[in-house]
């Protein structure tokens, strides 16, 4: 007895975005003044410094928008962010290992100003 499997019926895995090479994250970190990879290499982090609790908050919710705006690869959450009064830090982990475009995209997008 044979069955057959119609092609509609079979659920293909999400495309994964192609990683990028060591040496363009380097090349990306040194025109991305500020953020740093983590040694295991498996994050970016920056901490932003505000004069004030309202310009920190200001740029906490820019912070939001960009990662909203970005789009996640399949199994990713977004960057983690964390508060204190005048210091923000944005820390965007690697997707098994690896960045993607998108990862840089947002960095970038989180340092412009709002």
């Amino acid at each position: 007895m044979s069955a057959q499997v119609s092609s509609s019926s079979i659920q293909h895995p999400p495309t994964v975005p192609s990683s990028l090479k060591a040496e363009r994250i380097q090349l990306w970190l040194e025109e991305m003044p500020g953020w740093k990879l983590s040694c295991d290499g498996r994050r970016v982090r920056r901490h932003f410094r505000f004069p004030s609790r309202g310009e920190s908050l200001t740029f906490l919710r820019h912070a939001i928008k960009s990662a909203e705006a970005t789009e996640v690869a399949f199994g990713r959450r977004g960057p983690g962010l964390a508060y204190r009064g005048d210091l923000v830090t944005v820390s965007i982990w690697s997707n098994q290992g690896s960045f993607t475009e998108a990862d840089l995209h947002l960095a970038r997008l989180v340092s412009q100003p709002s």
